[in-house]
């Protein structure tokens, strides 16, 4: 298990530090150094994050799926049983076909672009 130090003055001056600590082991550490909560957490905040800045494009781009089916059950092991489920149908979306790794901004807009002549109106709103 990864920790991090906090003082009681630390802590008692700027609450907020505990919070700062769990995000930086959260979006810092490997994944393989983490005890089994701290992955479950790790997954489901990469995967908040990801979606939130830029969708389930960006996360799977940034992201891959060798963990996909973890980050899955991290999400029914916190209750977020919708996106779960939302993740699960977008993962089998993404796995339909296979995409090119996109490398500029530009290759995103065309791969949104694809998504929607090919006539998945439900997976390019999805991803």
């Amino acid at each position: 298990m990864i920790t991090r130090t906090l003082t009681e003055a630390e802590v008692a001056a700027e609450p907020s530090r505990v919070w700062n600590a769990f995000v930086d082991i959260l979006a810092m550490e490997d994944y393989d150094d983490l005890s089994t909560e701290q992955r479950t957490a790790q997954l489901v905040f990469w995967y908040e994050s990801e979606v939130q800045n830029g969708g389930h494009f960006q996360y799977f781009e940034n992201r891959g799926t060798e963990l996909l089916a973890a980050t899955i059950d991290g999400l029914g092991l916190l209750g977020a049983l919708c996106q779960q489920q939302v993740l699960s149908e977008a993962g089998e979306m993404w796995l339909s076909h296979s995409r090119p790794h996109i490398q500029t901004a530009q290759e995103v807009c065309d791969a949104a672009l694809e998504e929607q002549r090919g006539g998945d109106a439900r997976a390019a709103r999805m991803l």
